[in-house]
Parts: C-alpha cells; sequence; structure tokens
C-alpha cells in the first residue's frame, strides 16, 4: 500500500513538473515572440524614420519630396537596410506592395509583394496576405488562369493555418471574405456574373459587425459590387450599392476625404455609363474639387479622375475641353509611373478620339499607336483591352475618311471583344454600334 501511495506521489510529482515545463515552455515562447514582435515594430519604426529623412539635406529641397519619392526610396531601403530581419522585410513589403496597388503602379506592387511572398521566415498572415494581393493582380492582369490556381492554393493554405492555429479566426474571417472577393471578380471576368454577386454577397455576410473595421470593408465590398452591376446594366442596385458606400465613407471620414471623394467618383461613372452625362459632369466636378485640393498635380489618383472626366467630354460634344482633362490625365500618370504605364495607354486610347472628333487626325492616330506600343508592354495578345484598341483605331480612320481600313479593324476588333465577353454583352454591343455608325 505504501509503495502503491509513494508510486501514486511519484507520479503525480512526474506530471506536476511535466506541467510546470510544458507552461515555463509556453512562457519562453510567449516571451520570444513577444520579443520578436518588439524587434520587428522597432525595425519598422526605424524604417519608417528613415525614409522621411533626406538623402542630402545640402542638395535635396524638402519641398520637392512627394509620397512617391518616399515610397521608392522606402522600396529601396527594406532590401538593403533590413536584410537581417526577414520577417520584418516581408511585413514591411506586404504593406508596401498594398500601396503601390492602390495607387495603380502593379508592377512594383506585383515585385513586392512576390518578394513578400517568398520570404520564408515570414508571419503567416503576412504570406497569405502577400498571396491575396498578388490573386488579385492576376485577376487585374487578366491571368486568369493564374489567378484561379493562386486562389485554390490560398484557400487551401488558409483552411490548414485555421486548422494548426496558426492564425486567429478573426483572421481566418477576413482571409475568408478576401477570397470570396476575389472569387467575385474571377467570376465576372470569366463571363459569370450571376455567380460573382453570390460571392459578393457571401463576402459582406463574412463581415463581423463587432469589429471596427468592419464599415470600411462593408464600404469597400458595396463599391466593388456596385461597379459589377454598372457594368452588368443593372444600373439601379449598382447605383444603390455605390450610394451606400459613399454613405458609410462619410460616416467614417466626412464630406472632403478622398475615400468619401472616391465614392462620389463612382457614383459619376454610374450616372455616365447609364448615359445621364450632364449628371456625370456635375458630379464629376465635385470629386475633383477634392481630388485637386488634397493631391499633389501628378498624382494617379487625380490623373484617373481627369481620365474619366475626358471621356465624359467627349460624350458631350466637347473635345476641346475633354483634350485638355486627357493630356492632363497623361502626363500625371507618366510623371507618376513612367511611358509605358498601362493607364497611360488607355488614356491615349481616350485622347486618339478626343483629337478625331476635334478634327485632328493626325494626332489621333500618333496617339493610337503610341497607346498600342504601351498595350504590347501591358497586356497579353489576343485580350479584351486590344480588341477594345482596334474597334477604336477603326472607327478614327473611319471618320479620317479610311473607311475600308477602318472596316477591317472594326472587324478584327469586334472579334476579339467578342471572344472575351461574348455576342450579349453590353459592351459589346455598344463597340458594335458605335462601328456600325463609323463605317457605313
Amino acid at each position: 500500500g505504501v509503495a502503491a501511495a509513494l508510486a501514486g506521489l511519484f507520479v503525480f510529482a512526474m506530471v506536476q513538473r511535466d506541467e510546470a515545463r510544458m507552461q515555463r515552455n509556453i512562457a519562453t515562447a510567449e516571451r520570444a515572440n513577444a520579443e520578436r514582435q518588439r524587434d520587428t515594430a522597432t525595425a519598422a519604426l526605424n524604417y519608417l524614420v528613415s525614409v522621411y529623412k533626406l538623402a542630402n539635406p545640402a542638395t535635396e529641397n524638402p519641398k520637392t519630396i512627394t509620397a512617391l519619392t518616399i515610397l521608392e526610396r522606402g522600396a529601396r531601403q527594406i532590401e538593403t537596410d533590413l536584410r537581417g530581419q526577414p520577417e520584418t522585410q516581408a511585413k514591411l513589403y506586404e504593406a508596401l506592395g498594398g500601396v503601390y496597388q492602390n495607387l495603380g503602379d502593379i508592377d512594383e506592387a506585383e515585385r513586392l509583394l512576390t518578394l513578400a511572398a517568398a520570404i520564408p521566415e515570414a508571419a503567416m498572415t503576412d504570406r497569405l496576405s502577400s498571396q491575396a494581393q498578388l490573386a488579385s493582380i492576376d485577376l487585374q492582369r487578366r491571368r486568369l488562369d493564374a489567378a484561379k490556381a493562386r486562389l485554390d492554393r490560398l484557400e487551401s493554405e488558409v483552411a490548414g493555418a485555421a486548422s494548426s492555429g496558426s492564425i486567429s479566426a478573426e483572421r481566418t474571417g477576413d482571409f475568408k471574405m478576401r477570397l470570396a472577393e476575389n472569387r467575385a471578380l474571377f467570376e465576372y471576368l470569366s463571363g459569370r456574373p450571376v455567380e460573382a454577386a453570390k460571392y459578393y454577397s457571401e463576402a459582406l455576410a463574412l463581415i463581423d459587425p463587432a469589429r471596427p473595421q468592419s464599415v470600411a470593408a462593408a464600404a469597400r465590398i458595396a463599391t466593388n459590387r456596385g461597379l459589377m452591376l454598372v457594368a452588368m446594366r443593372d444600373f439601379a442596385a449598382g447605383r444603390a450599392d455605390l450610394d451606400r458606400a459613399r454613405s458609410l465613407f462619410r460616416q467614417l471620414y466626412g464630406e472632403r476625404h478622398l475615400l468619401t471623394a472616391k465614392a462620389t467618383h463612382n457614383i459619376a461613372y454610374a450616372e455616365f455609363e447609364s448615359k445621364a452625362v450632364a449628371a456625370a459632369i456635375a458630379t464629376m466636378k465635385t470629386a475633383l474639387d477634392v481630388y485637386e485640393t488634397v493631391l499633389e498635380a501628378n498624382h494617379p489618383d487625380l490623373a484617373n479622375a481627369r481620365k474619366l472626366y475626358g471621356t465624359m467630354l467627349i460624350a458631350a460634344g466637347e473635345p476641346q475641353r475633354a483634350i485638355s482633362a486627357l493630356e492632363s490625365a497623361a502626363a500625371g500618370f507618366e510623371a507618376a509611373y513612367g511611358p509605358s504605364y498601362y493607364d497611360l495607354g488607355y488614356t491615349l486610347v481616350y485622347l486618339a478620339a478626343a483629337y478625331s472628333d476635334a478634327g485632328d487626325d493626325l494626332r489621333a492616330i500618333q496617339s493610337i499607336d503610341r497607346a498600342q506600343r504601351i498595350y504590347a508592354k501591358n497586356f497579353e495578345p489576343g485580350g479584351f483591352d486590344f480588341g477594345d484598341l482596334d474597334v477604336y483605331r477603326g472607327v478614327i480612320l473611319a471618320k479620317a475618311g479610311k473607311r475600308a481600313e477602318g472596316s477591317r479593324h472594326c472587324t478584327a476588333g469586334l472579334k476579339i471583344l467578342e471572344a472575351n465577353l461574348g455576342g450579349e454583352d453590353p459592351y459589346f454591343r455598344e463597340m458594335s454600334d458605335k462601328c456600325a455608325v463609323a463605317v457605313e
């Protein structure tokens, strides 16, 4: 009996000792994790301070330092100054890649996010976030097969990380929401808008209303769904989503905030697509007033707004005013991102149309030729964008009196658009009508 009791006490002592060891190991791991997070935060703070320092105070004018200058400097310093801190590198690459993506510099965004995703020491949430953003870039570049493969892989990795406890339930919900958003865009670009709408509804349902960031997430998803519905010509439902998004942004940030202005910009786009051109121009002026107040002269968001405003002025029969807006937009994109930027190509196509309407056929052809060279550096042959460009070229040539050549380009462009969109797509029908009028 005594032996049994002593054996029992010995086993109990072993269990206590093992439990104490386990708790000590947990405490050590938590302390190491806390220290790693502290070191990451300190390195990130030091990096943030360093990118705001003048590279050469004797020669560098602080008034010429723009946000883009700081971003470019920051991207370089992550690679050099943080080489020995890969976890911090990954976090900053991921964050900076997202900034570049929001600004529209997809090449630089993809480069930084690819670097972030390739760092094995990166925190799981940072690595998954980089992959989610890379999937959205695949979609933006119309690389649908690559996007689907990445989304399928990401869904599996999120499920595995959630099951192992590598990411919290809260972050799991965030990633599922982003997956649903990206799958919505994939379905829409694949010609399945009904499926896309289901995924957007799924994304909205995954929002946790108790979290502070839920309002911003709801506004973002409402914006994306609204723009898709507008593209599908469901203007009432699309406008309802876009109005909701602007109301949420106003609630968060006020009337004169950039995000509220962007929401107003989106409503102007919806009005323009529904052929309410005068209303669209008035609404766009409201957005431009904020953009021009808060943004640098060559900021990409301002260039993007001027691009849309210019297309509205073309539709209103005011080609000279359209040329002024579109030339400013083109200059802004080129100043920010160089002469091969894809959105510069889009702007040059619209500028070619404005020159054509103003009777300047030579500049119209020069502009669309330059756009084609930019497209060749950014888009795959046979894609939607080349079909669109061919139709614009055909219309411009027909207006210049070269109807046979214009008809050939229209036919080639419409064939590409039909292959990408389908014969019943509203945009395909609109471009068909444009060609028919031009070459008749």
